[in-house]
């Protein structure tokens, strides 16, 4: 039979280990309220950089169109810049197969800087970066991930009219999608066009943090600066200006 002396030296040691599990407790739900309290009073670019990693000054992909940049309307920034894109340019040319072997015709297109190069067609695989539900900075509810708004947005954009009517004049001009792209290749291109084709995507359950095959083509009628002859080498002037500014943000 134990001693009074050894329960009581039990029952003070189960005493102590319940007051360091309580005092532990008791400084973790502290740590866990000034952290919130901390993300609430900070900017959604804060989190973002501090939570998620991602720098406040990125420069994303824009997506607009031209009835939106008509009305002085923010164009939308991807969330997660596309992963990839395909760009692909037939040649305006016949090929005829002559008694002496085959015999290249070019056609060079006057309105287009006399180039011999068609209409280009870009391939673009979009990224959603995760979709999970993220808390809000100012409450317990959670918010629809920048992500999922960027794919609803898009859907917005490639369903409006192909024309709108511009009120400064009064006259009905294309409605091209605008995308404003930035690689090491072009730091600066904004490409005008139309989504052709299917609007893909897919989710998949081995990761369904994210947009599976998002993807999309768009026709380009313009790019500035110009892929033509006459403005080809606007292309250096361009990449020189636009990497120079890049290193002064």
């Amino acid at each position: 039979m134990a001693s009074n002396v050894d329960t009581s030296g039990a029952a003070a040691a189960a005493a102590s280990q319940r007051a360091q599990q309580a005092a532990s407790s008791t400084v973790s739900n502290e740590a866990i309220q000034e952290a919130y309290n901390s993300a609430k009073s900070k900017s959604k670019d804060d989190i973002d950089a501090n939570l998620y990693g991602r720098p406040s000054n990125r420069r994303a992909w824009t997506l607009t169109t031209s009835s939106r940049k008509a009305n002085n309307e923010s164009p939308m920034k991807f969330y997660v810049n596309p992963g990839q894109y395909t760009m692909d340019t037939p040649i305006r040319q016949s090929v005829v197969q002559a008694k002496g072997g085959p015999v290249v015709h070019n056609f060079r297109d006057p309105k287009r800087g006399n180039s011999n190069l068609g209409f280009t067609t870009m391939s673009i695989d979009f990224s959603s970066g995760s979709i999970l539900p993220r808390p809000s900075a100012d409450s317990s509810y959670a918010e629809v991930p920048e992500g999922l708004l960027n794919w609803i947005e898009y859907l917005k954009i490639i369903q409006e009219d192909t024309v709108y009517r511009d009120t400064s004049d009064n006259t009905i001009k294309p409605n091209n999608a605008i995308l404003t792209i930035n690689t090491l290749m072009f730091p600066n291109l904004e490409i005008e066009g139309t989504f052709i084709e299917n609007v893909s995507h897919s989710e998949n359950s081995d990761d369904p943090t994210q947009i599976q095959s998002w993807s999309g083509k768009l026709l380009i009628r313009k790019t500035t600066p110009a892929l033509t002859l006459d403005e080809i080498n606007n292309l250096k002037n361009s990449w020189l200006q636009n990497i120079n500014n890049s290193g002064n943000e």
